[in-house]
């Protein structure tokens, strides 16, 4: 029963990024036919990596950021002039388990959620980082941050307000939870500066390996 909750979560992809990039990819094959093109093969390549990944409960982190590249790299051809994606990533760590499609639900959250107010000058940052008995993920972004409301519930429920999160960042919490511990859950503060953090870590076992 736990497996087959699992594979539900993992596999569910975001109607709207669909949706979104085929109208993309429509209005490109008009104006940019090559540009067209590679949009549907990156397409094509994101949502094969999707399946194939909901068939482990836990893969290396090189796969997760192939994902979440090809991710960024659909987004970016999109988005190009309203915002940029950084990503910082420790080395030595590309074997270390992930739940899969962890990373590109909360870049995309910050993408939908934080920045859509912002047309240009928005940016979001994911760094991955080695720690003593871990590995500290973080997502940040400088758009408007989480109403407050909302902020001590992210994750622990799905939540389906229009101005809130969603269902993907609740099953995203809930895989790491029931995957690698209650440590290894989600937190979310806004960021004094404007924008949200989302953090979590990737805890060691106690045989010092990663789980």
């Amino acid at each position: 029963m736990k497996d087959a909750e699992l594979r539900v979560l993992q596999a569910q992809i975001n109607p709207h990024f669909l949706f979104n990039t085929l109208n993309a990819i429509v209005t490109l094959i008009r104006i940019d036919p090559d540009h067209g093109r590679l949009l549907t093969v990156k397409l094509g390549q994101f949502m094969r990596m999707s399946l194939k990944m909901t068939q482990s409960p836990l893969i290396p982190l090189y796969q997760e950021m192939e994902h979440l590249n090809t991710y960024i790299s659909i987004i970016q051809t999109r988005f190009s002039d309203q915002l940029t994606v950084e990503c910082s990533l420790d080395s030595n760590l590309e074997t270390v388990q992930i739940p899969p499609s962890t990373l590109q639900p909360l870049v995309e959250n910050s993408i939908q959620h934080g920045l859509k107010q912002k047309l240009t000058g928005g940016w979001v940052r994911i760094q991955l980082k080695r720690a003593e008995h871990s590995v500290e993920i973080t997502v940040e972004d400088n758009g408007t941050g989480i109403p407050s409301e909302y902020l001590g519930k992210l994750g622990t429920v799905p939540m389906k307000e229009s101005s809130g999160t969603g269902l993907g960042v609740h099953n995203v919490n809930q895989r790491l939870i029931s995957l690698l511990g209650s440590e290894a859950s989600l937190t979310f503060v806004n960021r004094n500066e404007g924008g949200t953090k989302v953090a979590f870590a990737i805890p060691f076992d106690n045989g010092g390996n990663f789980k």
